[in-house]
């Protein structure tokens, strides 16, 4: 979720590019769009 001054409340979901549970994800509707890398 982002909030910032002026805008109006954004939620969103994203996926870890490496998760197992990526591919049999059918009750997210997972699309590639939504996958992202994350960096540690």
């Amino acid at each position: 979720m982002f909030i910032a001054s002026g805008y109006q409340k954004f939620i969103t979901h994203t996926f870890v590019g490496d998760d197992s549970y990526i591919a049999p994800d059918t009750l997210f509707g997972m699309k590639e769009t939504l996958v992202a890398s994350f960096d540690t």
